[in-house]
């Protein structure tokens, strides 16, 4: 029934950065050539941390087949968003970093946060800690053979000073 208490030390946790990806790939299935604006399964992108990311960015390689190499879909023909729309309301992906907007009316493109929050809720769109992303393709109309196509892509959260 004591209790015993040292209180003469004190500690700090500082800003503590950590990103997690419950699924770290994202996946076209069923798709035929000339298909526009097909989705992929979302990217649920996780805080892990205690910091607030103010911008979620992401460089994209085109993807090339697993079988026949020489057989690529660009990067352009992909698009990002944190919605679940079209395509048509996303960003073009690029070689180079693209970020992420968010789409709510009458706020302008400001960009896609990544608040901290329980890291455990792996729910898509939790209020906090959670955000899914959404992928579209423009499939090429030809070109292209029945196979697997693989690369890597680049996600990026940033919190800015």
């Amino acid at each position: 029934g004591g209790t015993g208490r040292n209180d003469t030390g004190i500690f700090t946790i500082n800003t503590v950065s950590g990103l997690s990806l419950p699924n770290t790939f994202v996946n076209f299935s069923n798709v035929n050539l000339g298909q526009q604006n097909v989705p992929s399964s979302p990217l649920i992108l996780n805080n892990t941390g205690n910091e607030d990311f103010d911008m979620i960015n992401i460089s994209a390689v085109a993807l090339a087949g697993t079988t026949a190499s020489s057989e690529i879909i660009g990067t352009t023909n992909f698009y990002a968003n944190i919605t679940n729309e079209t395509a048509g309301k996303g960003v073009q992906l690029a070689t180079s970093a693209v970020t992420l907007r968010e789409l709510v009316q009458g706020t302008g493109l400001d960009n896609a946060t990544l608040l901290h929050g329980h890291t455990g809720a792996f729910a898509p769109n939790a209020d906090k800690g959670n955000r899914s992303v959404f992928f579209w393709v423009d499939v090429p109309s030809g070109g292209l053979s029945a196979q697997t196509y693989n690369n890597t892509w680049n996600i990026t959260a940033v919190n800015n000073p």
